[in-house]
């Protein structure tokens, strides 16, 4: 649904009420509500609080990794979060026939880090994370 656009109205000083300016107003207020009804109705669905996403991302290069020998890196989810948010890491680089690699996000309400471990010797592997929160509407 498009949104209708806000008409500005400008009330001048000892000017008589210009019942077509009290018209546009009223019209502004009316699209006000409905704009906001309709972002407000996009994020509820089945919740029993409204909310919006807080997100962040950004990525990690590992330079080396060796065979079956954990690898850890910090990295800052970002100063957006009110609480501590959940975060998720994926590999971004190719794998090999038969390598297994994991990632797990750890010591978050620390100083965050992505762990890997890999099946073979590794450089320059990809991790790519994204933190994410729920901000209640009020």
């Amino acid at each position: 649904m498009p949104i209708n656009p806000f008409e500005t109205v400008v009330f001048n000083e000892g000017e008589p009420l210009d019942p077509n300016q009290l018209n546009k107003l009223q019209t502004n207020i009316a699209n006000t509500y409905q704009t906001s009804s309709t972002l407000y109705n996009a994020t509820v669905g089945n919740q029993t609080v409204a909310y919006v996403p807080v997100m962040n991302n950004g990525f990690l290069v590992f330079p080396k990794l060796e065979a079956n020998k954990v690898a850890k890196l910090q990295f800052d989810p970002g100063t957006m979060f009110t609480s501590t948010p959940y975060v998720v890491a994926g590999v971004r680089s190719n794998i090999s026939d038969g390598e297994q690699i994991s990632v797990s996000v750890i010591n978050l309400t620390g100083k965050p880090e992505i762990c890997l471990i890999s099946s073979k010797a590794r450089t320059d592997v990809r991790v790519e994370w994204i933190a994410l929160q729920k901000k209640e509407i009020a």
